[in-house]
């Protein structure tokens, strides 16, 4: 059952509007760009689309093995991606990407491209689902992707660093060269500033513009939650049950040294999503204690909270910052509306 958990005083709060059963564990969702639908992409290979009130909801694709990604384009394409090595585009049946599962993709942000990690390739498709640009092997098996705001580069982040492409799959720049394995990568608002989870548990913000790189340790697990505020100047980060969130509003030529610190305390098990708001100021956390927080920074009280009843593993904020979409480890989808 679902249910608000009110945490202190809220200026705003959690409302339940929805609640569906997949048949199996949510391993991703994504929003239209209008809001009007959620995806779900489910471990049984189902993947699905449903109104975010829980109706309608209905299989649109399939994978052999399990689904991994959902991602929807500027105009509303939908395209998902599997453990068997295949990528599906709109209702085009899915087709072959690489060897291995592909669990990364990401549209660019003008909807014109898909990138697919297989492997220690990317690929790039349009529309139709044809590949039209596929990079050459890279250092290492890609473990993350994320295009930067204007779209013109791709960071692909793995053992040993970041490799910057471009529109056609080829490096743009100089591989950014790190210890470690990277598994997730975001980029800031601003294009110039990248973060990156990393699995020795620590993150690093590379600055592309001074060709350099701060470092924040001391997290509880390996780092795969990243979001950065819409002005750039906060990045929540997991990593345990008490997430960080780090302000950065340093003067030049060192934005990407941070200045401060707040810690979000108030999820009794670790931390599995972190995403602000879009179009506002709030951030969501979500958690093994299958409980989500918002938090208004630099405030470290959470502002309320909801329970979903099982342990959250995918969630996003709808593209109007209007709801908030949780999957959880048995297949449940839970759908909250700000009030």
């Amino acid at each position: 059952m679902l249910r608000s958990r009110l945490v202190s005083a809220p200026a705003v709060a959690l409302q339940a509007i929805a609640a569906v059963q997949f048949p199996d564990y949510v391993a991703g969702i994504a929003w239209r760009p209008d809001s009007s639908m959620v995806a779900v992409a489910c471990t049984d290979g189902s993947v699905h689309e449903l109104l975010p009130h829980g109706g309608a909801s209905a299989p649109v694709q399939h994978h052999d093995g399990g689904a991994c990604a959902v991602a929807y384009a500027a105009d509303g394409t939908l395209a998902s991606a599997g453990e068997d090595g295949r990528v599906a585009v709109g209702p085009i049946p899915p087709q072959p990407a690489g060897s291995g599962w592909v669990e990364r993709i990401a549209w660019s942000p003008d909807g014109a491209l898909l990138a697919s990690a297989a492997g220690r390739r990317i690929g790039l498709r349009g529309h139709d689902g044809r590949l039209v640009a596929e990079s050459d092997d890279l250092p290492a098996t890609v473990e993350c992707i994320a295009w930067s705001p204007a779209g013109d580069r791709l960071a692909a982040g793995g053992h040993g660093g970041v490799s910057i492409l471009g529109r056609d799959a080829a490096p743009v720049s100089a591989r950014v060269e790190w210890t470690g394995v990277v598994l997730e990568v975001e980029w800031a608002p601003d294009g110039r500033r990248l973060a990156c989870g990393m699995q020795d548990l620590s993150v690093w913000v590379w600055d592309a513009v001074a060709d350099r790189a701060a470092t924040m340790r001391g997290y509880a697990r390996k780092v795969r939650e990243l979001a950065w505020s819409a002005d750039g100047r906060w990045l929540a980060t997991g990593g345990g049950r008490t997430g960080v969130a780090w302000r950065f509003d340093g003067p030049e030529p060192l934005p990407s040294e941070a200045t401060g610190q707040v810690e979000l305390r108030g999820h009794e098990k670790a931390i599995t999503w972190a995403g602000f708001q879009p179009g506002g100021a709030l951030l969501a956390t979500a958690a093994e204690d299958g409980v989500a927080i918002l938090w208004s920074l630099p405030a470290e009280a959470p502002l309320t909270g909801a329970t979903v009843g099982e342990e959250a593993v995918a969630c996003a904020w709808s593209p109007d910052g209007t709801m908030l979409a949780i999957g959880g480890r048995t297949g449940r989808l839970a759908i909250f509306a700000l009030a």
